[in-house]
Order: C-alpha cells, then structure tokens, then sequence
C-alpha cells in the first residue's frame, strides 16, 4: 500500500501544479486588448476560429497515430469552438452595424 499511497499523493500533486499552471496564465495573459469591448470581441472571434483549426488538426493527427480517444476529445473541442467563432462573428458583425467607425478602428 506504500506504492498506492505514493501514487495518489504524487498524481494530485501534479494535478495541482497543472491547476497553477492554467490559472497563472490565464491571469498574466495580455492580448493586449485592454477593457476595450470591440478590441476584446474581435480578438476572441480570431481566437476561436485559430483553436478550432488547431484542435481540429489534432483531432486528424491523432486518427492518423491511431489515438481514437484524443481525436474524439479533441474533435468535441473544435466543434465547440466553431460554435464560439460563429457566436462571435455574428456580434462582430453587429457591432459594424451599430458602430461602423468604432468596430473598423478595433479591426485594423
């Protein structure tokens, strides 16, 4: 039982360092969009549509190595992201309707 009591202590150990991981990089990110709201749209609609085809290419990667389960995860994941592109395209494409000006400057 020495093992097995090793085994889960070091396994939650390394979950906790992958937690801090994620959570430090997800606070000192800075794309540099500031609290601009237009900046932060167009941004993200270019985000999700780069990690679609980043999971999606993963997802054709791993079928090709013959890892089904990662090519599943990964293949959920880009669905899910197309789903967010176009949620955010679609607002992009209001905020040029409403304010044409305002969203060109975000853009360029």
């Amino acid at each position: 039982m020495p093992w097995a009591t090793w085994a889960r202590r070091w396994s939650a150990e390394e979950n906790r360092h992958d937690d801090l991981l994620n959570r430090s990089s997800y606070f000192i990110k800075d794309v540099g969009t500031g609290t601009n709201p237009y900046l932060i749209t167009i941004y993200t609609s270019f985000q999700e549509r780069a990690t679609f085809f980043s999971h999606g290419n993963t997802a054709r990667l791993a079928i090709k190595y013959g890892e089904e389960k990662l090519a599943q995860i990964c293949g959920t994941i880009a669905a899910d992201e197309k789903r967010h592109e176009i949620a955010y395209t679609e607002i992009v494409e209001k905020l040029f309707e409403l304010d044409p000006s305002e969203t060109v400057i975000a853009f360029a």
